[in-house]
């Protein structure tokens, strides 16, 4: 899990970075990065973005957190 205490930043996934797949998130949003994504990236602004990385066991996160987007 990762959420977005402040700032913003733009993730993607992919092999290789492509600016036309980024997704902005912005502050209080959270992103779910699944074992079986693909690669991700990122971008931030110029003002950098503060994250909340949370890493844990696939069983203890709730089902309905793995299945979003």
């Amino acid at each position: 899990l990762v959420a977005v205490l402040s700032g913003s930043i733009e993730r993607g996934l992919g092999d290789e970075y492509d600016a036309g797949k980024l997704q902005a998130v912005p502050a209080g949003g959270v992103v779910v990065l699944r074992a079986d994504d693909p690669q991700h990236f990122g971008r931030t602004g110029p003002g950098g973005v503060q994250l909340l990385l949370v890493a844990a066991p696939a069983g203890s996160i709730a089902p309905d957190l793995l299945a979003a987007d």
